[in-house]
């Protein structure tokens, strides 16, 4: 039976549904520059058509930087991925774990 909440949703994201990639990514080997390489192909291929999502931030990997601190290592990422919007002019979004328990 199809819930009216959650129907509209589903029926728009049916209409995008063939053009999403998910990747699943390894917090120790996705780096910034794996990112970028493999947004740069999509973008490639689509004429540039691609939006970016990054979940969890804390989990990309930072590679060969060694940050100070958790607040260090989430600026080099959110520098890298602002890098990757402006190079290749696409909208990148990432969500950010509030505290350690939000990345287990």
């Amino acid at each position: 039976k199809e819930n009216p909440k959650t129907a509209p949703a589903l029926a728009r994201m049916a209409r995008y549904s063939d053009r999403m990639i998910l990747v699943k990514a390894s917090p120790a080997v996705t780096t910034l520059k794996a990112i970028k390489e493999m947004t740069a192909r999509l973008c490639d291929a689509t004429g540039g058509n691609v939006t970016v999502f990054v979940d969890y931030l804390q989990k990309v990997a930072v590679y060969p930087e060694r940050p100070r601190d958790e607040n260090d290592k989430v600026t080099i990422i959110v520098e890298g991925l602002k890098d990757i919007a402006m190079t290749l002019d696409i909208p990148v979004w990432s969500i950010v774990a509030a505290d350690r328990e939000g990345l287990k």
